[in-house]
């Protein structure tokens, strides 16, 4: 019975943009408050929560990777340890991220090194809805932070990376769950 009348859950796909989209996002935001937030979920890869919590103590510009040590937790709205399966992943910054990061550090007097304002601490509510602002300003594809995800996991596949690859990229412990980031 349990298994005829179960529930059909429909798995819906993230949006996510293509190369020429996501170069004219970047370019766009470069200069932008939200502009931290999508160099990091466009070419690190990072999640949401992980871009909300990062830290400049976390930006290690000379081995040129990122350590994730904290995330933002939306249902309690704090900032908490992050320890996913007992690991504190390292993400690798691609040379044009880490010269970005490194600019924007200059710029910005702010212990977050995603903040909108001099406050402190993006808000998810605005990351999404500057996100979505910003990709109708373009005329390009709408998405939601973790869209930004499923397109550095395209444009990975499209320099050739392999599923293996672009699990370490995205510091996955399964091939399986990177197949689901593939759109075409």
């Amino acid at each position: 019975v349990k298994s005829k009348d179960r529930p059909v859950v429909i798995n819906k796909v993230a949006k996510s943009l293509n190369s020429e989209e996501l170069a004219r996002l970047l370019i766009h935001s470069k200069d932008l408050p939200l502009g931290p937030a999508i160099w990091l979920g466009s070419l690190a890869g990072l999640r949401s929560e992980a871009i909300i919590g990062l830290k400049w103590d976390c930006v290690d510009f000379e081995d040129s990777c990122i350590h994730i040590k904290r995330c933002y937790k939306r249902k309690t709205d704090t900032i908490e340890s992050y320890a996913k399966n007992g690991d504190q992943p390292l993400v690798p910054m691609v040379p044009d991220l880490l010269k970005y990061l490194q600019h924007v550090k200059e710029q910005r007097q702010n212990q977050f090194v995603a903040s909108f304002n001099k406050s402190g601490m993006l808000k998810y509510s605005e990351f999404v809805y500057y996100l979505r602002k910003h990709c109708k300003e373009l005329g390009i594809t709408e998405i939601t932070p973790h869209g930004l995800r499923h397109s550095v996991t395209e444009l990975l596949y499209e320099q050739g990376f392999t599923d293996e690859d672009v699990a370490q990229f995205l510091t996955q412990k399964s091939t399986k769950i990177v197949r689901t980031y593939r759109h075409r």
